[in-house]
């Protein structure tokens, strides 16, 4: 039986998910009782990565064009570089400020060139976030810089 690209790439998907899965139990939780706890995301991660990687590997049908024409990889490696950026700036300049930043550069990749508008969504975007976040959900998100006491 010869595999296709789409089935290498189903196993591949079927292999990491499952190994991702067999590590969830390793996540330290602090409250059995909660019904939402530090292994709810990875476990359902992994139970879409199992169904999406039993699903290509059931493909019969491959559609014989090139799954990565008509990708802007220019676009792609943008984003990548601006996530690498928010990550490397979140803590050193705050949650507010860098999301903002983060936000506005991605509407600018992605084409929108009005900066009223992409400062005004960006604004309202990470406020209600970082309410939410912080005075519904209980998580610490340092908005601003933190000084350093010496």
């Amino acid at each position: 039986m010869k595999l296709k690209q789409d089935q290498i790439g189903g196993l591949f998907l079927l292999v990491f998910s499952t190994s991702y899965a067999a590590l969830i139990s390793d996540i330290p939780t602090i409250q059995s009782n909660e019904s939402l706890t530090a292994r709810s995301m990875p476990t359902a991660l992994a139970a879409l990565g199992i169904l999406f990687g039993l699903g290509l590997l059931g493909r019969t049908k491959s559609s014989g064009a090139n799954p990565f024409l008509g990708l802007d990889l220019r676009l792609g490696l943008g984003f990548l570089a601006l996530m690498s950026g928010y990550a490397l700036t979140i803590r050193p300049v705050g949650f507010i400020l860098s999301t903002f930043v983060f936000l506005v550069a991605g509407f600018w990749l992605l084409g929108e060139r009005r900066w009223l508008k992409n400062c005004f969504i960006a604004g309202v975007v990470v406020t209600v976030f970082w309410l939410l976040m912080t005075q519904v959900l209980s998580v610490y998100l340092p908005p601003w810089p933190e000084r350093q006491h010496a």
